[in-house]
């Protein structure tokens, strides 16, 4: 299950967590999802994730 507040997780001393913001800020947020999950970048549930996503923002 993807969580869209995991994306929002920004932890200076969790390597992880680092790696994951700077592909959000270099990828966006569709292809970083890609990369973590294997959901497709235009797949239904990538776009409930990404509007989850924007309204915790």
């Amino acid at each position: 299950m993807v969580t869209p507040a995991a994306l929002l997780f920004d932890f200076n001393e969790d390597e992880e967590a680092l790696k994951l913001q700077t592909m959000i800020k270099e990828q966006g947020v569709a292809s970083a999802l890609k990369e973590v999950s294997g959901l497709g970048e235009n797949s239904e549930i990538t776009e409930e994730v990404i509007n989850h996503y924007n309204n915790l923002k």
